[in-house]
């Protein structure tokens, strides 16, 4: 597994944000859960959330992690 701060791919994390905005009212919180949906559904990547992580934070299998990093670095 590897892990990711999404916040550090400044690409990736406004076309996230833009999206979640989207999807919820902006002040709301977001879950794990939620997380783990949209980035499957939006990307086609599947992330796991560790409940003590930090905001941004994701760990991806290699595959994964590959396909993201080519993508949005």
């Amino acid at each position: 597994m590897n892990r990711v701060n999404l916040k550090a791919y400044p690409r990736f994390w406004t076309d996230f944000a833009d999206r979640v905005n989207l999807e919820i009212d902006p002040s709301a919180a977001v879950s794990g859960h939620d997380i783990k949906r949209w980035m499957q559904a939006w990307y086609g990547i599947n992330v796991h959330v560790m409940h003590s992580g930090s905001l941004g934070e994701v760990y991806m299998v290699g595959r994964d992690y590959t396909a993201f990093v080519l993508r949005w670095s």
